[in-house]
């Protein structure tokens, strides 16, 4: 007996779209000003999202909210390349200063 397929999850999280442009931005690394400048609005605005987008999660602060909006499907996750050190470690020691 086949299972019938199996519908993508819905995020738990409901974002609206300033609010995942927003949240964007923070995983991205921005700081409210420059999420302010970015957006055209107030630095206090970005930093009331950002404190609405925490409140609404259940989280204390920005690393917590970016894990939380990747776990529930709210935000992509993108895999960093991965570094080979050995290989980075060898390119630094062949380097010499002059």
């Amino acid at each position: 007996m086949a299972l019938p397929p199996q519908k993508a999850a819905e995020p738990a999280v409901a974002l609206t779209r300033r609010e995942l442009d927003i949240a964007l931005l923070i995983a991205n690394g921005l700081s409210d000003k420059q999420i302010a400048q970015r957006l055209g609005i107030s630095h206090l605005t970005a930093r009331k999202h950002r404190a609405n987008l925490q409140n609404k999660v259940g989280v204390s602060n920005s690393c917590a909210l970016v894990f939380e909006l990747i776990a529930a499907g709210c935000l992509p996750h993108a895999d960093p390349e991965p570094v080979n050190y050995v290989e980075a470690s060898n390119q630094r020691a062949s380097l010499t200063v002059m």
